[in-house]
């Protein structure tokens, strides 16, 4: 039985077309590998014991904060993320310990040994949405299955 024949490439566009064809083909499985790290996690997570919440900054120049909460030891805590408009593009990281009593929660900051209070106003659970009072400050908390929020809140879930 003879060796089946092996088809020649006759031009410069034809040599270039497989190698194209496994470029995008690997490409195109990269983008879905992650874009499951990115949107897969977030319902994982929502049902796990940390729970993670991004408030954003009131205005261009405060910080916007990501919250996490861990329910096996009481303690979490709140990283500020100052924007990049004034002049300390930093992060500043304030661990606390918690205690949940009904929709109230109060923290004890680590640091300086001072109490807050976060008391959950409401909670829209199809979008992951609470408005919450911050030691008497309304703010809009996003929880990781909610959209809209920045690449560095979405990493923190």
């Amino acid at each position: 039985m003879a060796p089946a024949a092996v088809p020649q490439i006759s031009s410069e566009r034809e040599k270039g077309a497989p190698l194209k064809a496994k470029i995008i083909a690997r490409t195109a499985a990269i983008l879905i590998l992650l874009a499951g790290a990115l949107f897969g996690a977030a319902p994982a997570q929502a049902a796990g014991p940390v729970r993670v919440w991004f408030q954003p900054g009131a205005d261009r120049y405060t910080p916007s904060n990501i919250w996490s909460f861990d329910s096996r030891t009481g303690t979490g805590f709140r990283r500020g993320f100052i924007p990049s408009l004034t002049a300390w593009p930093v992060q500043s990281q304030y661990p606390f310990s918690y205690r949940v009593d009904g929709a109230t929660v109060t923290l004890r900051w680590t640091v300086s040994g001072s109490l807050g209070r976060v008391t959950t106003v409401n909670y829209a659970s199809a979008t992951d949405v609470m408005l919450v009072n911050v030691d008497s400050q309304l703010q809009y908390w996003y929880g990781c299955r909610s959209a809209g929020r920045p690449a560095y809140a979405q990493a923190a879930c």
